[in-house]
């Protein structure tokens, strides 16, 4: 029963690792693509910003409101709608015509997406033990990075050699399957009386706990940096580093694959050394603004993708322990709200972060630096109220 158990344990976590694989490809495309957006729809910097920002706004404001649904109803009925969603408005994607479009088109993905990570992390703790949950979580935000190892060159010479519209169809397509694998084989493992349970969730309760505001600005001020860079580094190595497409997507797997190994390190020690999330927040958070000075600053490509790789490997540090936090540290009935509330930090920076530093980069006359000093800043703020947390064993 205990290897049939185990194999039914792995097999959840292979249809969520698919599904998270694919759904950060349909994030990430919108990256890449926003370079030949910007110049068929002429597009300003501010606007290419306010377009990539749309997706974020969409999945900050569903995020107050999809762990609930999952502590709620389960995590299966609400994974499946995310992913169909999300492959519906990524196909739409490929069929806007103007700016207005693209923000209506990617604010609707973002709303549709928005309760997958936080109904994901539930399923995390219905089929895995406590002392196991830090390495599943790692399992599945690993995929951000193998996404990105593969996914930058792979979308990068789609669109250079057809159009930047190919990949969202194929995406749409991939997500409808993925659709189907998760209705076939995702378990649903609540009883009569958890139904009961999941009816009585303490929000406020919650919501007085200083640990999850403190873990909620350490992920705001850390996906400050992520989000900036993952929505603007393929410009930046465009337009400053003078790459082409398709070396600079296949340069930007480098970093990727830094932050894949980084990550699945980080929740195998979670594990190992229970307690210690405060020091790997604070550690993390340091050595990304660090890296990120360096990376920006260095006088060739060659070190400034050394460096960027450097602080992606920070910053997972920081994005595994965020998110294991409410796996070892909150009670099962409450982990998808949590979650979910925790992760509206990172969405809000989301929002944030892309129209920031096309702000930015447009005052100072397509110069990166202002809005990569503005990252730093974000990362130390991060270290700042990381070394204020003191984690119990057990939260609220």
């Amino acid at each position: 029963m205990h290897v049939f158990q185990s194999h039914n344990r792995h097999i959840t976590l292979a249809v969520l690792f698919i599904a998270w694989f694919v759904g950060y490809f349909d994030r990430m495309a919108i990256n890449i693509a926003i370079i030949p957006i910007g110049k068929e729809f002429s597009l300003t910097d501010s606007e290419e910003g306010l377009i990539l920002s749309s997706f974020f706004i969409g999945y900050a404001i569903i995020q107050l409101f999809g762990g609930w649904f999952a502590d709620k109803f389960g995590s299966k009925a609400v994974l499946i709608t995310c992913v169909l969603a999300w492959s519906v408005f990524t196909g739409l994607t490929g069929f806007a015509f103007g700016f207005l479009a693209l923000f209506l088109v990617r604010f609707l993905f973002g709303l549709g997406e928005g309760s997958f990570s936080p109904a994901s992390s539930v399923t995390v703790a219905e089929n895995f033990a406590l002392e196991n949950r830090a390495r599943a979580k790692s399992v599945l935000l690993s995929s951000y990075q193998l996404a990105g190892i593969v996914g930058a060159f792979g979308v990068a010479s789609l669109m250079a050699i057809y159009n930047w519209r190919l990949p969202f169809h194929v995406l749409a397509v991939l997500g409808l399957i993925i659709t189907l694998l998760l209705a076939l084989f995702l378990p649903q493992r609540r009883t009569k009386s958890e139904d009961r349970k999941r009816r009585k969730i303490p929000i406020k309760d919650l919501l007085k706990d200083d640990h999850i505001w403190k873990v909620f600005i350490i992920w705001f001020g850390i996906s400050i940096v992520n989000w900036g860079l993952a929505t603007w580094m393929p410009s930046y190595l465009v337009d400053i580093r003078h790459l082409n497409l398709i070396n600079m997507g296949l340069l930007s797997s480098v970093p990727a694959a830094a932050g894949f190994v980084c990550t699945l390190l980080t929740g195998w020690l979670l594990d190992k050394m229970t307690g210690y999330e405060k020091h790997f927040m604070v550690i993390g958070s340091i050595l990304t603004a660090l890296f990120l000075y360096m990376m920006f600053t260095a006088p060739t490509t060659a070190l400034a993708i050394v460096f960027w790789s450097l602080c992606q490997a920070s910053y997972c540090v920081v994005f595994v322990t965020v998110f294991a936090i409410p796996l070892k540290n909150f009670p099962k009935h409450l982990i998808g709200t949590a979650t979910g509330f925790i992760n509206f930090g990172g969405q809000i920076a989301g929002i944030v972060a892309p129209s920031l530093i096309g702000i930015m980069v447009s005052l100072f006359h397509g110069s990166f630096n202002a809005a990569f000093w503005a990252l730093v800043i974000a990362a130390l703020i991060s270290v700042a109220v990381g070394t204020t947390l003191t984690l119990r064993k057990r939260i609220v």
